[in-house]
């Protein structure tokens, strides 16, 4: 089944989509992307294009790297679930092409062309949590969802074609999971009675990427003044499966999967400049435009329920129901972003640096991250790298996500991510023609994750992610 629309309006697809890694080479996973006013650096001239302008020669550039991503629920004071996800990518791919004169002190002294490729976001992970003692249900949010609809338009063959009923009620009406007051009746009930409490349980399994491929150009004039524009193409590729299982006080229980597959392309601008009034310190702003994202999303749900019904023997049936595969076009509007970072040079002994990022966009909130790093040269062509970032989130904590009335989709889940910390530190080697980079990244976050709207307490989980990446890089002598 294909539907077409213009929107299919979850903020939490939005926000799952549009944060972002701090994610590229070595140097850059080192000082936690705190490299706005550095420049020197593909990734760092694809946050700021303005940065191209300090290469005064031919640069190639490859990274590889392994992410470890751990997420941990406790469950009172002497249990616990675990979840592992581990996998390997290449987050960077780059080639810098440097035209221009050391000669020339005034005017446009060197003019230079990035092509890159850069992984944005890693979606690999894995998350298991479980819940006892909750008066909420999945089933509140079927019946929620069929509230208005009479029992005959469930009982018809096309009731998946019918634009007025949300796909999960109807899960929860072919598995008997919700019942009308009486058979005239549009008002709906969950299948459980009073204050009846579920033990629940969840499991999340996640996949994907947003890659981008940049065409950057950077300008030096006079040495003091760079500037830089690129023209940034997403590409998204996400996929999610969902299992969350509820047994109810009489050991009946009931299952809801579902699937989902995500892809699209989406293109945006970036524009940048450096300034160094002296000698020893630059200052850097960049500004990206909002990117629409042509998006295409297909899903599909399934309910099974155990022990609701018998047969004439009392024997407990298992009754299933599965919906057809929907498929949605969309558009989704990447946030916009400006930058403000400071630079401080040592000399031949490393460098400073802070800046300050903000990111927008319509119906989520703002992401404010502060970002510090430092660069040490401990020894003749051997550099150091530490940084720090803290990032805030696209979507506040107790911000709850309630399925449309007639949605399609019939996932209920969602998570409200806490701040994000991110720790690095990179130790390099680089001569006359080449470079070699090893850096580390720990991120650690805080998040609430609800299996639907009507869970009355969340699953408290903390998710811990290890990046180590390896960076090899050739240029030819000035």
């Amino acid at each position: 089944m294909s539907i077409m629309a213009m929107s299919h309006g979850i903020a939490q697809d939005m926000q799952r989509l549009c944060e972002m890694d701090i994610n590229g080479t070595a140097r850059y996973v080192g000082m936690a992307g705190s490299m706005t006013a550095v420049g020197g650096d593909p990734s760092a001239a694809h946050d700021n294009p303005a940065g191209l302008g300090v290469y005064r020669r031919f640069e190639s550039m490859i990274t590889f790297g392994e992410m470890l991503d751990y997420t941990h629920q406790c469950i009172g004071r002497d249990k616990s679930v675990n979840s592992l996800y581990s996998s390997f990518h290449v987050p960077q791919v780059s080639f810098v092409f440097s035209f221009g004169n050391d000669a020339i002190t005034r005017g446009l002294s060197y003019s230079n062309w990035m092509i890159s490729y850069h992984r944005l976001k890693n979606f690999h992970r894995s998350s298991s949590a479980v819940l006892s003692g909750q008066t909420g249900s999945v089933t509140d949010a079927m019946a929620e969802q069929a509230q208005g609809n009479p029992y005959a338009a469930f009982a018809t063959s096309d009731v998946w074609d019918n634009i007025n009923i949300g796909w999960l009620s109807v899960l929860g009406y072919d598995t008997y999971l919700i019942n009308p007051l009486t058979s005239d009746s549009s008002h709906w009930v969950s299948c459980l009675t009073g204050n009846e409490r579920v033990r629940s349980s969840l499991n999340i399994d996640e996949s994907g990427y947003v890659d981008c491929f940049t065409l950057s150009w950077g300008g030096n004039f006079s040495n003091q003044f760079y500037f830089g524009v690129g023209l940034n193409i997403r590409s998204l590729s996400y996929s999610k499966s969902t299992r969350y299982t509820e047994v109810d006080e009489q050991r009946c229980n009931w299952m809801v999967e579902t699937g989902q597959t995500q892809s699209g392309i989406g293109v945006n601008g970036v524009v940048g400049l450096i300034y160094k009034p002296i000698h020893i310190l630059r200052i850097g702003a960049a500004f990206q435009t909002p990117s629409a994202v042509g998006l295409t999303t297909r899903s599909w749900g399934k309910s099974v329920s155990f022990g609701l019904m018998t047969d004439e023997n009392g024997r407990a049936l298992t009754i299933e129901s599965e919906t057809p595969i929907c498929t949605v076009s969309s558009h989704l509007q990447m946030p916009l972003r400006v930058s403000a970072g400071l630079a401080v040079l040592l000399g031949d002994k490393g460098l400073v640096s802070a800046e300050y990022n903000y990111s927008w966009m319509k119906e989520l909130e703002g992401v404010h991250t502060w970002r510090v790093g430092t660069e040490l040269v401990v020894k003749r062509n051997w550099f150091f790298n530490l940084g720090y970032a803290l990032s805030t989130s696209f979507r506040a904590e107790d911000k709850v996500r309630q399925p449309a009335y007639n949605s399609y989709f019939c996932d209920t889940d969602y998570y409200n991510m806490g701040i994000q910390h991110y720790g690095g530190a990179a130790i390099g080697y680089r001569n006359q023609h080449a470079v070699v980079q090893l850096g580390y990244q720990y991120r650690w976050q805080s998040n609430r994750l609800y299996a639907h709207c009507y869970q009355t307490e969340p699953f408290f989980m903390e998710s811990a992610t290890h990046r180590i990446v390896l960076t090899v890089g050739w240029h030819n002598s000035r």
